[in-house]
């Protein structure tokens, strides 16, 4: 593992998810998606990953197989590479399948600095993978004015978080995967896993 130049940036995302395979992937591609968007949403370039595997006694060896395919690809894909990993087994009932833990080891080149503090007065904000959309509150609760916009890919959390935000103004809430093109928008403080 060469050292890398600019600022070391590391992200450390535990995956739990049921059921393990769903509409355009599983919990393996979620893995790597997830830990490289936290170092991307940093500044960072992601470089490479480590993996932690929790397995439930008893998960057929081609649902892990194929959970392994899946996340090799998406490294593939991301262009990072798998440097380690473990694997614990625990017992039937004790586990819902598998559990994934990744660390992501990226880099943030030099001149980049991505930081609230540079939110001016007027920015938007859009919150990637809102969940149930808890920070829209949290900002209103704080005097916060900017224009919200909160996006997930989880159709059922958007509901809710519709339904829960109905009295505050100017935020809306968007079931949105953010592997296809974001809503056109722009001077926004990008954030994700705020509180959720």
């Amino acid at each position: 593992m060469p050292p890398p130049g600019g600022r070391l940036a590391v992200a450390t995302d535990g995956h739990v998810v049921s059921p393990l395979f769903f509409p355009g992937g599983d919990i393996g591609t979620l893995a790597v998606h997830g830990t490289v968007n936290d170092l991307a949403m940093g500044g960072a370039v992601p470089m490479y990953l480590t993996v932690g595997f929790i397995l439930e006694e008893g998960l057929p060896l081609a649902d892990l197989a194929r959970i392994v395919r899946s996340l090799a690809q998406a490294a593939r894909e991301a262009g990072v590479a798998v440097i380690t990993g473990d694997t614990k087994v625990v017992e039937q009932g004790k586990g819902d399948g598998v559990f994934i833990t990744t660390t992501g080891i990226g880099v943030v080149p030099d001149g980049v600095n991505l930081s609230g503090h540079l939110a001016q007065p007027g920015d938007a904000v859009l919150d990637l993978g809102c969940g149930l959309g808890l920070f829209a509150h949290v900002l209103r609760q704080r005097g916060g004015t900017q224009h919200y916009l909160g996006v997930d890919v989880d159709a059922g959390k958007i509901t809710r978080a519709q339904r829960a935000a109905a009295d505050l103004q100017d935020v809306r809430f968007d079931c949105v995967d953010v592997q296809a093109p974001l809503p056109a928008q722009s001077g926004h403080v990008l954030l994700l896993d705020v509180l959720q």
